[in-house]
């Protein structure tokens, strides 16, 4: 079985949704980028309409939810965002919390958040909570540059999503914009115009990732639109790959039969967790995956199900609360039962039980269109091993 691609991916998905909230404010930037990913889509379609319409959708987007939400908040106007009930099961105090400093009410219901608002108040010191995620810190930060104004931010325990506010900052470079964190405080001084000498958004390095651990087990991959410079945290991918004694003809992953067994702390990568934990089993040895207990909150609780997937396929898996042990068989295909594994609510599974079914594990893949959350031209890419 032989898989070689050589080529360019979509855009990332979280640089575009980040330059979206900004040219909101800034029409002059022009970057080029391309991305058919569902959360992309509903937040260019919500800040497209909300002058027009009170209902947006945001589906199972966490993203499209807090970007949006906090973009909202800025502006005057009544709004109903609306997605799938999973994503409301997810803790969402931060972010009203964030939203009420800004001067705007919310409701929190079942399927849907209620946002009114009048603007930003005048008050502009807020503090916002980084423990479970830096999105709403980075929300915060992007609107004020869109629609200019001043704002003082606390980020509390900052050091918890630092990584993940970095891609922020570095991203705000290249518009001539400089963030200064001191003390864990952030200072946003409003500017009139943002320009770039940058013409295109890198590619996905989520994406990346999965492309490059199939080449693992299968062939080769080249990305032409990701570099290891890039401040995307999946790109930690290349660093764990080195350990597992991956073979590489300069950037180009090669199939490598003997992997290493390999411990990493994915705090700041916690989307690498279902594809490596795969990529674990296939190593000669115990691997443990730690330090990502928010991966319990999100599509799905990912720890549980990547275990469940593992154990379902015979290896000997041990859930931790922040991760997990897995005992790796090397390339052996374990005895196991034909089963049916249900990926309709967590994109990021797919990716997982796919690794799985194409080494030999007689699995029945329900659910695999919700890949088209971040990675629609999977179907393109993977087509004739679906």
């Amino acid at each position: 079985m032989n898989f070689n691609f050589a080529g360019k991916i979509s855009s990332s998905k979280s640089l575009v949704n980040r330059y979206l909230i900004l040219k909101q404010g800034h029409p002059n930037l022009n970057l080029k980028w391309s991305s058919d990913a569902k959360d992309v889509e509903l937040l260019d379609e919500a800040l497209s309409n909300f002058k027009k319409e009170t209902d947006l959708y945001v589906g199972q987007g966490g993203t499209t939810l807090r970007f949006l939400a906090v973009y909202l908040s800025s502006q005057t106007g009544k709004w109903e965002l609306k997605g799938e009930k999973a994503l409301f099961k997810r803790p969402q105090e931060d972010l009203e919390k964030t939203l009420k400093q800004l001067g705007a009410s919310v409701t929190v219901n079942e399927d849907s958040l209620v946002i009114e608002s009048k603007g930003w108040s005048e008050q502009n010191k807020i503090s916002v909570s980084c423990v479970k995620t830096s999105q709403i810190a980075t929300a915060v930060v992007l609107t004020a540059l869109s629609v200019k104004k001043e704002i003082d931010i606390e980020l509390i325990e900052y050091e918890k999503a630092s990584k993940y506010f970095e891609l922020t900052i570095n991203f705000l470079k290249i518009f001539g914009v400089s963030l200064n964190i001191n003390d864990n405080k952030l200072k946003v001084l409003p500017l009139k115009s943002l320009s770039t000498d940058f013409k295109e958004i890198e590619g996905d390095w989520s994406s990346a990732a999965f492309i490059y651990s199939f080449a693992v087990l299968f062939g080769s991959a080249d990305i032409l639109n990701v570099s290891s410079l890039s401040s995307q945290p999946d790109k930690l991918i290349f660093e764990i790959l080195q350990k597992m004694g991956v073979d590489f003809e300069g950037d180009v992953v090669l199939k490598t039969f003997n992997l290493k067994p390999f411990e990493i702390d994915l705090k700041n990568a916690p989307d690498l967790f279902p594809v490596l934990s795969v990529l674990a089993a296939f190593a000669e040895g115990e691997s443990v995956l730690k330090g990502a207990p928010q991966l319990r909150f999100k599509e799905t609780d990912r720890i549980h199900e990547v275990a469940s997937l593992l154990s379902q396929c015979g290896y000997k898996v041990v859930e931790l609360p922040d991760g997990v042990s897995i005992l790796g068989c090397g390339r052996e295909v374990l005895k196991h039962d034909d089963f049916e594994f249900d990926c309709s609510k967590d994109h990021r599974l797919v990716m997982a039980a796919f690794l799985l079914k194409n080494m030999g594990y007689k699995i029945k893949i329900l659910g695999i269109e919700s890949i088209n959350k971040s990675f629609p031209e999977f179907f393109e890419i993977f087509q004739r091993r679906l």
